[in-house]
């Protein structure tokens, strides 16, 4: 089949600064691509890399698009080569939603908290909006402050309430070991999430046997690849947090995963709405049941997230002409 391919480009400030182990993160910019059929069928996807986590960078997503000209067949982008998986997964999206456009999904919310003391205005802000599931950076400052803000969370929380703990792979295998020694015995905890850097799942496997606590990994499954290796060898056993605009095509994750969805998380990278609605039909294909973690949408004041920032998203919200409203939104910019 041939498409009729369009792409247009974005760049968008974060109302408040993110701080991660990186330090600050302030713009995010990204590619959404639109896919055309010889039947006027409309299909949208969206490139939008993260730093550290061996994906292509949108400088090199933005020359590889332009390089496939106006018109592109399903052998093209199924050519594309394996080190550009954020393309992969914009495209492959797209066609995806040529296909199969009418897919119902509804899923909880999971609110992102300000890192530390800020996180207690943001947490009772978040409960009166209405979520029970919240997740809090650390390792961006010391542990002790930290771990301050953590007590006062988890006596903030509702009684159904959870908290995730997201560090980045900021932590090392000692670091790690003494926030599992601070949340023995703290009701309300979900997960702690990557706390060492990719590539140090078997000494993570290790320090998970060790506590109730459970560990999450992230970024240690930011590539396909990574990913079957992990499955493949069930050297996991815990909580998987996927970026699914990470992972390249999205229609081999059912197959991959489809075991794995009581495991599974969906998470964002700061995308639009085209990519949150993406994102979430995959989840709903591989059957993930927990609460996606798009908490993202209230770091922006523009109307590219497309979803409300609320504790719950729906496909009501992205039918068809919300994402041609959103497309002409682009347009501008």
């Amino acid at each position: 089949m041939e498409y009729r391919i369009e792409t247009r480009g974005y760049r968008r400030r974060l109302s408040q600064p993110l701080d991660t182990a990186d330090g600050p993160w302030t713009v995010r910019d990204g590619i959404v691509v639109r896919l055309t059929d010889a039947d006027g069928r409309v299909g949208y996807g969206e490139v939008a890399p993260l730093r550290r986590v061996g994906c292509e960078s949108t400088v090199r997503a933005r020359k590889s698009l332009r390089s496939l000209g106006e018109r592109v067949t399903d052998d093209m982008l199924d050519g594309l080569p394996r080190d550009l998986p954020c393309c992969r997964f914009a495209l492959a999206s797209a066609r995806w939603m040529i296909s199969e456009p009418a897919l119902e999904y509804s899923f909880a919310n999971c609110a992102l908290l300000p890192a530390a003391e800020r996180a207690i205005l943001g947490l009772e802000r978040a409960v009166d909006s209405g979520y029970r599931c919240f997740k809090l950076k650390i390792g961006v400052t010391d542990a002790e402050t930290e771990q301050a803000v953590v007590d006062q969370l988890l006596d903030g929380l509702p009684p159904e309430g959870r908290l995730r703990l997201d560090a980045n792979g900021a932590l090392d295998a000692a670091r790690t070991r003494m926030w599992l020694e601070f949340l023995k015995g703290r009701a309300g905890v979900d997960f702690l999430e990557q706390p060492l850097p990719s590539g140090e799942e078997e000494t993570a496997a290790e320090i998970a046997n060790e506590f109730q606590t459970q560990l999450a990994l992230d970024e240690s499954v930011s590539a396909t690849g990574q990913l079957v290796t992990l499955v493949s060898a069930r050297m996991w056993k815990g909580p998987i947090v996927l970026k699914p605009l990470l992972i390249g095509d999205p229609l081999a994750l059912p197959r991959m995963l489809g075991p794995l969805n009581n495991r599974m998380i969906v998470s964002s990278v700061f995308e639009t709405g085209f990519g949150i609605h993406n994102a979430l039909r995959v989840a709903d294909a591989v059957g993930v049941n927990d609460a996606a973690g798009f908490g993202t949408l209230s770091f922006f004041d523009d109307r590219l997230g497309g979803f409300p920032a609320g504790p719950s998203l729906s496909s009501e919200d992205m039918g068809p002409a919300r994402l041609a409203e959103l497309w002409d939104t682009l347009t501008s910019r």
